[in-house]
């Protein structure tokens, strides 16, 4: 059972989010998590980018997702809750 989701909302931040995925990867192995990645239709390809480097992942554990349209903050956030399966959220 998954114990939380970490749900990250990405708008031309490839770095930034890069280093996010690698630093909630490396924390916690003990706890089954999961990161979830919602991109905000980046005009940097940030979605595709990180698809690139993390491909798909054997274990679920990393999910991206690239919508076709800027939705905002708050929204992009409600996709990603609405995919975790986590008990507990982490934004």
């Amino acid at each position: 059972m998954i114990q939380f989701s970490t749900i990250i909302v990405s708008y031309n931040t490839f770095e930034f989010t890069r280093d996010s995925i690698i630093s909630a990867q490396q924390s916690s192995p003990e706890i089954e998590h999961e990161i979830i990645v919602i991109d905000n239709h980046s005009p940097d390809k940030s979605g595709a980018r990180l698809l690139d480097n993390f491909g798909p992942t054997k274990d679920d554990s990393l999910h991206i997702v690239e919508l076709e349209t800027n939705r905002g903050f708050a929204a992009a956030n409600n996709v990603g809750a609405a995919m975790a399966s986590g008990e507990v959220l982490f934004f």
